[in-house]
């Protein structure tokens, strides 16, 4: 029997809603459509609201209890969560929560989305300010989930694991800038860590890459939109107009996009 292990974020959490969203709407995690064939044996740590380097640890803690693990599954959310003692922020709700603010439009936030917004908020405006720190601040970000994903793919050889990484969000969003967004991807490009990832593609199988869109990469989620994939409207098969995780359709577009590489 094969031991396989998947992690991830929410769209990679098989107990995504912990069982209070009908299974009709979603019932079936992608990781869980995997066709590695029948004697699998799973073993799945995605958990909502994990930053990259934090589902690489999930993943790790399993690989050190484990004596036999045979592929590894990792579902990448987006470059710029970051991981705190207990938890993980992300600094562009930081920013769209910021924008949504200045346009009066505070109110459209659900109670739920107004507290994880307001911890961002408040955590990158008072410890560690986007405005002193500017660019600076997204390319410590990026390195540390680098230097993580790099850690991961010589673990896995070292096991003689075999590796998948998907990026399934889309690792940036518009809402960061133009200008930031480009500064980053110079710096994606020019980091040394980052080409030695690209340079040990031959030793785990790489599905959405080079990840990032502005530099040709692509994702699970573009798959999930009709047109601009960063417009409300155009989003298809989401749990919800208000939940824009992917229901039971959007997790089998998922499942066969990844299959398709195995």
């Amino acid at each position: 029997m094969e031991v396989v292990v998947t992690g991830g974020c929410s769209w990679s959490d098989v107990n995504y809603g912990d069982g209070k969203i009908p299974k009709d709407i979603f019932s079936s995690s992608w990781v869980e459509q995997i066709d590695f064939g029948t004697d699998v044996k799973f073993i799945h740590v995605g958990k909502s609201g994990n930053s990259i380097s934090r589902s690489i640890d999930h993943i790790k803690d399993v690989l050190f209890r484990e004596k036999k693990v045979d592929k590894v599954v990792l579902g990448l959310t987006e470059w710029l969560r970051f991981p705190l003692a207990a938890g993980c922020l992300n600094i562009t709700i930081a920013y769209y929560v910021d924008s949504m603010k200045k346009k009066g439009k505070w109110d459209e936030f659900t109670h739920g989305q107004k507290e994880t917004a307001d911890k961002a908020f408040a955590y990158y405006n008072h410890v560690e300010s986007i405005d002193k720190l500017g660019v600076d601040i997204f390319k410590k970000i990026i390195d540390t989930n680098i230097r993580q994903v790099l850690a991961l793919i010589e673990l896995c050889k070292l096991r003689g694991i075999k590796l998948y990484i998907m990026q399934v969000l889309d690792a940036v969003r518009p809402i960061i800038g133009e200008e930031y967004i480009e500064q980053m991807m110079d710096h994606v490009i020019d980091h040394e860590q980052w080409n030695m990832i690209a340079n040990s593609r031959k030793d785990f199988t790489a599905i959405g890459w080079p990840f990032f869109y502005p530099i040709g990469g692509s994702s699970a989620e573009s798959l999930l939109s009709k047109g601009n994939i960063w417009t409300r409207r155009n989003r298809i098969h989401r749990i919800s107009h208000q939940d824009s995780h992917p229901n039971n359709e959007g997790h089998k577009v998922i499942a066969e996009w990844f299959n398709k590489h195995v």
